[in-house]
This record gives structure tokens, sequence and C-alpha cells, in this order.
């Protein structure tokens, strides 16, 4: 449009003049309608090609969705980053960095893989996994430029690069302190403007090409010229004159072509430098010895850079990976919390702030998977297990939903992704397939249906129902084997905790599971860290352990109160000497930290130890009070887990009802990630006596 209406002003223009009398150079006008022409042309054909690029970009997308479950947002944001170094990756001046965070098996490495796939440009891809020894794929390196420089990835030219697994990789250590002497340093570089320091050992690399070549061809004429002679000094044989007519195409190999390439920053093609010879090779070494610009650091920045990770830091709740009866959706749910200052804060534990800021502000977050997620995905590997068997064997199977079932309980940790429900899909489903295969062939069929029932893998086939294998489910196997001494010690314990958390926070927890023989959860709300709030946590901390003492006696207490009591004292050691929260106000440090803002901090800590264990006595006494005042409803969850191994929050609030005088307020979501909703009640109070006052 601006070329056009520039189009239009000029000959309007000339047009005024010629009715004005005045003289107007014909030649001038029609050059700026060549030129504008050709300008519309272009723009033309630029439009056409950034069309093309963006639908090809539309395509991708739902070819990725509809290949992964749960991450059509994580897709879109993704193709969103991208759009530019795809479609005019002429005009990227630095690489594009997108970061993806999430906890395990939930799709940051695939979805990598398989864009690159879908985009088509494998042949310019490279996926590195750096730690502080070195690299764990791609070979042993010191260095990111000597990676880049074996890959298929051409300086100045689009490719992409997957830096994986980068909480592997770390600039500060567990205490705080600086890690000064570690491998890949030039990754910063890279990441800043994806220009690579000069290489000032780039000159002695090409002389050694030029000049130790020399050195192999004068030994190798010395060794023709006595091949070709005889001992009496007669003509050289027919086999020698023949090597000697014969033309050669290729006089450098390709390794010395493709170093030749990378050093000199040529444009030939490796076909074309392994046709130099070597006086032609030697000629341009000389000459581009003499430019400086074959000694700067190679260029990437064209680059499209992921960097993936696992931080858990921000995603807290993925050290609870032996939980198979966690709600999934509780865990999508908190995963809503976790935001880019999360991301930073985290990364702030491994690296510096100067390197945070490489990472650039696109953090794309995977949430863990919700329980339609699990399910889908277990519907989708089930029918492409019925298309395969389909295909090669021509039988047709039915899974029941009995199955379905079955998979889910045993195969769903909710915070360790896909990979173990895979792994139990085929275990308890894939195994068993050639036995029904041979079953139905031998009975002449075709048509399985396959179900679970009283802890035996059957099938149906031709209206008889056959026990195919005995298969209790490890998980299922664990939750039934709870003795009932063990049963009751639990639920007595998590009985505490559930009461405990009811009282102080006024509602129900989300749910409390027995899920192992030797251990509970009672899941909780993530709300903002207040004063309040911390020590509500230590008090239901401390529920499980005083509830034990009280219902069992201190002789029959278990020992499961171990972390129990690392969160109380956590807590309160936080609150006492991070915090300011009792009457120290300085910062305390232990004597034996070594962190690097320890020059801040008092280190004069036995006084803060006092103060933690009265606060601890106080929550005990608070948490006492709570449990004895609610003896019966402790029993009525007792019980209820005698029965079964999760009680979801409306089955509490129902307890709570009929056995105390715990008044609840309703579950919301927002309880998920609400940010103390009593601050703005308090302030609006304040507020208004304040003004009031005036």
């Amino acid at each position: 449009m601006y070329v056009y209406n520039r189009l239009y002003k000029d000959l309007s223009t000339s047009q005024s003049q010629r009715k004005n009398g005045v003289k107007v150079n014909s030649t001038l006008v029609m050059d700026k309608k060549i030129k504008s022409n050709f300008n519309i042309t272009a723009n033309s054909e630029l439009a056409k090609k950034i069309k093309l690029k963006r639908q090809k970009l539309k395509k991708v997308a739902k070819s990725l969705k509809r290949h992964f479950v749960g991450l059509d947002d994580i897709i879109d944001k993704v193709i969103k980053n991208i759009e530019a170094w795809y479609i005019m990756p002429e005009v990227v001046m630095r690489p594009v960095i997108v970061n993806l965070w999430g906890m395990t098996g939930v799709g940051k490495t695939d979805l990598v893989r398989r864009l690159v796939r879908e985009l088509k440009c494998s042949d310019r891809y490279l996926e590195v996994q750096l730690t502080n020894k070195g690299t764990v794929s791609g070979g042993y390196h010191d260095s990111l430029q000597e990676v880049m420089t074996t890959s298929a990835i051409e300086p100045g030219e689009p490719g992409v690069l997957l830096l994986d697994e980068i909480q592997r990789f770390r600039t500060i250590d567990e205490t705080g302190c600086e890690i000064h002497d570690y491998r890949f340093q030039d990754v910063w570089t890279l990441l800043s403007d994806g220009k690579f320091s000069s290489d000032s050992d780039c000159k002695d690399s090409l002389l050694e090409l030029a000049l130790g070549e020399k050195y192999w061809i004068d030994n190798r004429n010395d060794d023709d010229n006595e091949e070709d002679s005889t001992e009496n000094g007669s003509k050289p044989s027919a086999k020698a004159a023949k090597r000697k007519k014969r033309m050669r195409i290729y006089h450098q190999p390709y390794y010395t072509a493709r170093k030749l390439k990378r050093l000199l920053k040529l444009n030939e093609t490796l076909e074309e430098i392994m046709k130099w010879t070597e006086d032609k090779k030697n000629q341009v070494v000389y000459e581009r010895i003499k430019t400086q610009d074959v000694y700067e650091g190679a260029d990437y920045s064209k680059l499209l850079v992921f960097i993936s990770g696992n931080l858990d830091e921000a995603f807290d709740m993925s050290h609870d990976c032996q939980n198979a009866s966690a709600d999934a959706d509780l865990f999508h749910e908190h995963c809503k919390s976790i935001n880019v200052l999360s991301i930073k804060s985290s990364l702030r534990e491994r690296f510096k702030p100067e390197q945070i800021a490489r990472f650039g502000n696109t953090h794309i977050i995977y949430r863990s998977l919700n329980s339609a997620s699990f399910k889908k995905i277990i519907d989708r590997r089930i029918v492409e297990i019925q298309k395969n068997l389909l295909k090669r064997c021509w039988v047709s199977i039915s899974v029941d939903k009995s199955i379905k079932e079955f998979i889910y309980r045993n195969g769903v940790f909710p915070v360790q992704g896909v990979r173990p429900l895979f792994s139990t899909i085929s275990s308890s489903l894939e195994s068993y397939l050639p036995r029904m295969v041979l079953l139905a062939i031998e009975l002449n069929s075709n048509k399985i249906t396959v179900y679970y029932k009283d802890d035996y893998v059957c099938s149906e086939i031709d209206g008889k129902h056959y026990k195919i294998q005995y298969d209790k489910g490890d998980i299922d196997a664990i939750r039934k084997n709870i003795d009932i001494n063990t049963r009751i010690s639990l639920a007595v314990h998590e009985a505490g905790h559930a009461v405990v958390y009811a009282s102080v926070f006024g509602h129900a927890p989300p749910e409390v599971i027995l899920h192992s023989d030797t251990n509970a959860t009672t899941a909780s709300d993530f709300l903002a860290e207040t004063y309040g709030y911390e020590l509500n946590k230590i008090a239901v901390s401390l529920g499980g352990l005083m509830a034990s003492e009280i219902v069992l006696g201190k002789e029959l207490s278990t020992l499961g109160t171990y972390s129990d009591i690392i969160k109380a004292t956590r807590s309160a050691s936080m609150l006492i000497r991070e915090s300011a929260m009792g009457d120290f106000i300085s910062r305390r440090a232990l004597g034996h930290s070594q962190e690097s803002n320890d020059l801040i901090a008092n280190h004069d800590e036995s006084p803060t130890d006092e103060a933690i264990e009265v606060m601890l006595g106080e929550q005990k006494v608070r948490v006492t009070k709570i449990l004895k005042e609610n003896l019966q409803l402790i029993i009525a969850i007792t019980d209820t887990f005698i029965e079964c191994n999760k009680i979801k929050s409306t089955e509490l609030e129902k307890l709570c009802k009929s056995y105390s005088d715990i008044k609840l307020k309703p579950r919301t979501k927002a309880l998920v990630q609400s940010v103390s909703p009593e601050i703005y009640k308090e302030y609006m109070s304040f507020r208004k006596e304040t003004l009031k006052k005036g």
C-alpha cells in the first residue's frame, strides 16, 4: 500500500506540474514508475511467501495438537514465538530463545523433536545436554562452540538448538557459592547475541592445513619417483604411467573441505572445495589469512534455541513421586500458580542474575496432566493397539472400561507424567495379547473382548470367558496388602492432620490418602506465605504426631512423623531466622553456612534455637487442644479409612458436620492458588477506621 501511494503521488505531482506549465523530466518520472512497479512486485512476492509459511505453521500446530494430549495452549505459545524465525529468518538479528519448564514426562523434549520434524529441519537440528562435567550427548567437549562446530548447523544460517535437562548445569552451587571453573562457559555468549568470541587460534589451524599438506605431498612424490624407476634406470611401469595419466576430480578430502569452509567462512559448497587443487587451496588460504573477518567468532545469531528443564524449586510437588493415589487434577490446578517470577526465582538458585537475563522472558510453563488427559492418553494408546492388531493379525479387539480403570489406578503417577503410564499399558495389556490372539486363532475367531475381573485379565471369545493372567496390579496389591494394624496407625495419623487442617484453615483439605504401606498424604492448598499461614502449616504438620499420641499412646506412635517434624522446623526456622517474625530483627545464618550473601547475616544462631522450640511448643499445645475437642471426628475418619484409601473433601465436610462443631467454609477452586483472601478484608477495615478518625 505504501509503494502504491508513493507511485500515485509521483504521477499526480507530474500531472499537476504539466498543468502549471512546469517542465517535467519524463525520464525521472518513468524511473520512479519502474522502481515502484518493481517494489510492488517484490512486496507481492514477499506477502505470498509470508502467507504460505503462516499456513504451514498452522498445519504444523494442528498436527502437533493431534499428537499431544493436553498441550494445546503450550503449542500455541511455541508457534507464536517461533513465527518470526520461521517466516523471515533474514530479519532475525539474535537467537530466538524459548524456555520450556515442567515436571518430567510432560512432553517438553518430545514437542521440540516433533516440531523440528514437522518443519523439515532435522538436518539443521542439534540436541545437547549440558552438565558441569561435560556434555552427555555428542561426545566429550569443553565448550559449546566445539559442539556447534562439529554439528550440521552452519554459521549464519537458521538452525534449531535444544539445550535439554538444563537443571543439570549450574554456576551457583547448593550452598549459594559461585562456581568459577566449569565447562561450557561460552553458552552465555551464544545466548547473548549468538556470536562466539574471536578465535586467535584460527591462523595456526589454517597454516597447518596449507603447510602440513605440502610435507605429505612432497613425501608422496618421493615414493612415486622410487616406484616409477627401475633398478637399471629403465622406463616406468605401465601401471605407474596409467596412474600419472589419470586426471583426478577431487583433490581435497571431505574433512579438509569441511574444515576449510568453516575456518575461512567460505560461500562455496563442500563439493566445489573438494575439487580445489593444492595450489588453489593454498592461494585461498593465504588470501583469507590477511582478512580480519576470518578471526571473528562463529555467528549463530539466526538460531532458534529451546531451553528445557525440570526445576524442582518451582515444581515443589515433583518430589511426591511415590503417590499414585493423588488427585491429578489437584496437581494440575497447583501448576497454575507457577509463573515467570516463580521460574526466575528458581533459576536464581542455580545461576547468576546476569546469566538468568540471557534466558530471556519467553518462559512457557507446562502444567502436570489432569485426569482427563491421562484417560485420553489411555484411550489413544488402546486405539493404536487395536489398529495395529487388526492390520497385522486380522483380529479385532474390544477393550472394556474395567481394563482402562485398572491401567489408570496402577499407571498414573501425577507428578511423573506419561512414562509410568505407557509402561503399565505395555505390561498390563500388550504383554497378554499374544496369548489372546493364539486362543482366538485356535477357536477360529477374529474377535476378542478384554476385561478385568477379580484380579484377573480376562478375555471373551465367541461367548466363552477365559482367565488370561492373574494380575493384581502393583499399586492395587500394595493398597490391599496393608494389614489392619498398619492401616489404623496411618489412619489415626492422617485423621490428626485432617482435623487440625479443617480447624485452622476453616475448610476441608482437598483429599486425604493412604497410598502405601508406609506412607500417607493429606493434600494441602497452596496459599500465600504469611505469618499466620506458616503457623497453621506448623500446626497441621504436628497434627499427625499428636493424634497418634492421644489415641494410641506414645509407645505405639510410629516413626513416620520424621518428614512432618522437618516441615514444622523448617517453617519455624524461616519465620524466626529469615523473616524477623520473632524477637530477632537480623537475618540469622547457621555458623557452618557458606552462602555468598552471608556478609549480610548474623552468624550467632544459638538465641534463635530457643525461640524456634518455643514456637513449636506453642503450636503443639494448640494442636493438642484442637484434637481433644474433636475425638469423635478422629474416630469417624479412622473408621472410614479402614474401608478405603482416599477421602475426598466433600466426604470430609460431611464427617465434620456430623461429628464436630468445626464450621467449614465451602471449598472453591480459588483456594488452590489464593493469595490469602483475608488480606484485602483486613486492609479495607484498617483503612476505614483510620480515615474515620481523620
